[in-house]
């Protein structure tokens, strides 16, 4: 298979009852002074992501790039377009009203038709006819972007299945994943990770199992050159010897924490790094047969972490992820140790609502230490509180006083 990869550029909690109330019984969130305080809403799925099918048909066979923001920055996908209608599903960030589709003219200009996205969340859907005057145009790659911002983040809290202190720093983690496309479907996967922040006190290491993905169906898992400097500090290992058969990797950084880098890492005011880039780890999965396009959407990529110690295999996922074989039947007996806390409808879920890690499809600073989460993101109550209607970008409202900041 010959794929020219894009450039690096463009690639690249909670306690059992809520005191925070009025005297007359009726709950104020501005009066909780932790996140432990907040009362989660019933289904709550704290997720800043959504699905949107678009579909798109165009008087010639051309290429397109459809971004997700007026600016054009937030590349979500370039892929062909046949005078067919085809459906393409991406990730947007909670709050997107629009695409922006940019086409080819036929002088070789380009334009951007604005699209608007269905009201509905849970299917988001939107539709676009190119118009006369698009010009033949095949872009030489076709890729699909989670996220679209760059890199997306991930927050995870280490305490699982006790609550932690939820300042989210426990691991800290960006990712990014590329879906290269052949003939409309899926040919390669690339995933980036780079670590940000050890802020916990046991020895996590940052994981992905690819749920669709089995062993057999892939060809190779290769490096990716550009991603890594000379002095890069990070690995990767792809599982292929692992119970089950699902396609798992996993992430190391050689326990960074302690010595140079202060109790922890990148957690300190005193300590902080500007740059991480070097802890950047990506490769290349090359399938045996192309995949449909929808057979990977953002959801297909479960990033979670997993205790390396011998006597301790525990993983932490994301809300509403199963736990690898490794670790279903040790999953199962945690959750009836714990019935009174842990919810027996959703994985990784408390009986009150409350979740072990967030994924955030945008670069994101992650809270210093000791630092209360609330202080550190002011909109942050308000999302939770609100089931996610409010603030949908709660994590822009950052205080730098209470982050350690770092260049994107």
């Amino acid at each position: 298979m010959n794929i020219k990869f894009v450039s690096m550029s463009m690639f690249m909690a909670f306690a059992l009852t809520f005191t925070a109330c009025h005297k007359s019984g009726v709950y104020d969130s501005d009066s909780a002074k932790n996140v432990s305080d907040l009362k989660v809403p019933e289904g709550f799925d704290w997720s800043m992501s959504e699905d949107v099918s678009l579909t798109i048909t165009s008087p010639v066979e051309t290429s397109v790039s459809v971004f997700g923001d007026e600016e054009c920055k937030e590349l979500l996908a370039t892929f062909p377009v046949s005078t067919e209608e085809s459906t393409f599903t991406l990730n947007v960030k909670n709050g997107t009203e629009k695409l922006y589709v940019e086409y080819t003219k036929v002088d070789g200009s380009k334009s951007v038709l604005p699209v608007s996205i269905s009201a509905s969340r849970a299917a988001g859907t939107a539709t676009v006819i190119l118009p006369e005057g698009t010009g033949k145009h095949d872009k030489k790659q076709h890729v699909i972007f989670y996220p679209g911002d760059g890199w997306g983040t991930l927050f995870f809290e280490d305490m699982w299945p006790s609550k932690g202190d939820y300042d989210f720093n426990d691991m800290v983690a960006s990712y990014k994943i590329q879906l290269y496309i052949e003939n409309s479907k899926v040919a390669a996967i690339m995933v980036a990770a780079r670590l940000n922040a050890l802020g916990g006190h046991f020895p996590y290491q940052l994981c992905l199992q690819v749920d669709n993905l089995l062993k057999t169906e892939i060809s190779d898992v290769d490096d990716y050159t550009e991603s890594t400097s000379s002095d890069g500090t990070g690995k990767y290992k792809y599982e292929d010897d692992a119970i089950g058969d699902k396609a798992l990797f996993s992430f190391d950084w050689q326990n960074k924490m302690g010595g140079e880098y202060g109790n922890y890492y990148n957690t300190e005011k005193g300590y902080k790094l500007d740059n991480i880039d070097k802890n950047i780890v990506a490769f290349i999965i090359y399938l045996n047969d192309p995949r449909d396009l929808d057979d990977f959407t953002s959801s297909s990529f479960n990033f979670f972490i997993r205790n390396t110690d011998e006597n301790d295999n525990r993983e932490i996922h994301l809300l509403g992820y199963e736990p690898t074989a490794s670790f279903a039947t040790g999953y199962d007996e945690m959750v009836k140790k714990n019935a009174s806390l842990l919810s027996d409808k959703e994985y990784y879920r408390t009986s009150d609502g409350f979740v072990w890690g967030l994924k955030i499809p945008a670069n994101v600073s992650h809270a210093v230490e000791k630092a209360n989460f609330l202080d550190a993101y002011p909109l942050f109550r308000e999302w939770v509180v609100s089931g996610g209607q409010k603030n949908p970008m709660w994590y822009e409202s950052k205080v730098d006083e209470h982050c350690i900041t770092f260049p994107k």
